[in-house]
């Protein structure tokens, strides 16, 4: 009886061995599953984080490119800021000298002038006359001071004369 007891007792102990292995193996077959399911997830996460990565990468290529076609913009408005006030400079000479051609032509068509008035009897006097002689023909000549009634010889000269006479 005692070998059978020992027996029951050898029997009972690696039946309770057999169990703990069986309950060791069912929560390290549970340990695996969830290590399974938690690769599985970080693979997704890893995935994420490689379209993140490239996601990044053409954000920042198109950050420098913006960044580079600004630069360049800013180059070229410089470039034309600096065009635009040669230009200026330059419009502002030709200005001048434009004014300073056109007080010289003035200056001579009053010369020409004062020499077509001041002379005693040259040309002056055949070519300007004072009178209404034309007003009673009805022939209106074509370059006649309409407040004094003297005919000059052109219209440069009649122009100067309308700006003294007026005055």
């Amino acid at each position: 009886m005692t070998s059978q007891l020992v027996q029951r007792e050898l029997v009972e102990q690696l039946q309770g061995q057999l169990n703990a292995a069986e309950e060791a193996l069912v929560s390290k077959q549970d340990k695996i599953d969830l290590m399974k399911q938690e690769m599985s997830r970080k693979e997704k996460e890893l995935e994420t984080i490689s379209l993140f990565q490239a996601q990044a990468e053409v954000y920042s290529s198109d950050f420098y490119a913006e960044r580079a076609a600004r630069e360049k913009l800013h180059e070229e408005r410089e470039r034309l800021a600096t065009q635009l006030e040669y230009v200026k400079k330059q419009n502002s000479h030709l200005q001048e000298e434009m004014e300073s051609l056109g007080r010289g032509a003035l200056n001579e068509m009053q010369r020409r002038h004062v020499s077509l008035r001041g002379s005693p009897q040259g040309a002056g006097a055949s070519l300007v006359g004072r009178g209404t002689d034309w007003q009673h023909q009805g022939n209106i000549p074509e370059h006649a001071c309409p407040k004094c009634n003297e005919i000059l010889p052109d219209l440069d000269s009649l122009q100067i004369h309308i700006m003294d006479c007026i005055n």
